[in-house]
């Protein structure tokens, strides 16, 4: 028997585990303005957005690491470091499937501030790696600037690291513009 392209692909996806996208749960967001998500989440939620930070911190503790610089403290995937930014952060996002918190999005307002005003930064946003490539990140940018939209946000702006295509693809779908690279020395 010949197979064809199509379902030679599907067949490998299925087998590496990967779901199909007709089957992929629809993730809830929830959104909060200032410190509405300190006040709103749960102490086991606020553990499960450190757990969350972690495997950021991992992630881009191997970008840093390989270009040679130092790296910053690990305090921000505390649940003390969480709740510092949940009370700073003027926008935050919480995505969930069946419940479970499995992305977030903390937004700021002073990093472009002087130079754009009513522009957010989106400053951090991680999705569970067991759940990643499900598109929950994109949809959780959208959902993001949809809301933040309505609070009469004109503009967003965002840096991600060389090394996260994911990310940079999310931005990019969210209608996002490359306008500049940073470079770190560590000498």
């Amino acid at each position: 028997m010949k197979y064809t392209k199509k379902q030679i692909e599907e067949a490998i996806k299925y087998w590496e585990g990967k779901l199909f996208e007709s089957e992929r749960p629809e993730p809830a967001f929830e959104f909060y303005k200032g410190a509405q998500a300190l006040e709103s989440l749960s102490d086991a939620e606020i553990a499960e957005i450190a757990g969350l930070r972690r495997q950021l911190y991992e992630m881009e503790k191997k970008t840093w690491l390989g270009v040679g610089v130092s790296i910053p403290t690990e305090e921000p995937c505390t649940e003390a470091g969480v709740r510092e930014s949940l009370a700073e952060s003027p926008y935050t996002v919480v995505a969930r499937l069946d419940g479970k918190v499995v992305g977030f999005l903390l937004t700021s307002n002073e990093k472009y501030q002087f130079l754009m005003p009513g522009n957010v930064y989106l400053d951090e946003d991680c999705v569970d790696e067991n759940v990643r490539g499900l598109g929950i990140g994109t949809k959780m940018v959208a959902f993001a600037m949809k809301m933040c939209r309505a609070e009469g946000v004109r503009q967003f702006s965002a840096s991600v690291d060389v090394t996260n295509a994911a990310s940079e693809r999310t931005l990019l779908k969210n209608g996002f513009k490359p306008i500049q690279k940073e470079y770190v020395c560590s000498q």
